[in-house]
């Protein structure tokens, strides 16, 4: 991973095995289009264990999808960050293709 800033941190039970930078929701599980995003997951975690949990920052995540700077970002089915008119939680900060990488802003919206 390149250099992440993280502002804000919380711990969620996972309720689901979850994939380091993988998006949560706020059932600390990947989270899906269309669901409101809590943040990035900081590591792995199984079922049942505690997860750091990214809320704001900049962050470099797998883009899900063709992303354009300023977009408004959410998730893709598959935890990985997609444009979204509906339940933004970033902004991209660059240009990207899917499954590259790609700097992110999480913001209040």
């Amino acid at each position: 991973m390149s250099e992440w800033i993280s502002v804000l941190n919380i711990t969620v039970n996972a309720k689901l095995p979850i994939r380091q930078a993988q998006l949560i929701n706020f059932q600390a599980q990947p989270a899906k289009s269309g669901e409101p995003v809590l943040g990035v997951a900081a590591s792995d975690a199984e079922t049942g264990e505690d997860l750091c949990v990214h809320c704001l920052g900049v962050f470099e995540l797998k883009a899900g999808a063709n992303i354009g700077a300023g977009d408004w970002l959410g998730s893709n089915d598959f935890g990985h960050v997609a444009p979204s008119g509906t339940k933004p939680f970033a902004r991209a900060l660059a240009d990207a293709s899917a499954g590259e990488m790609v700097r992110v802003m999480t913001t209040s919206t």
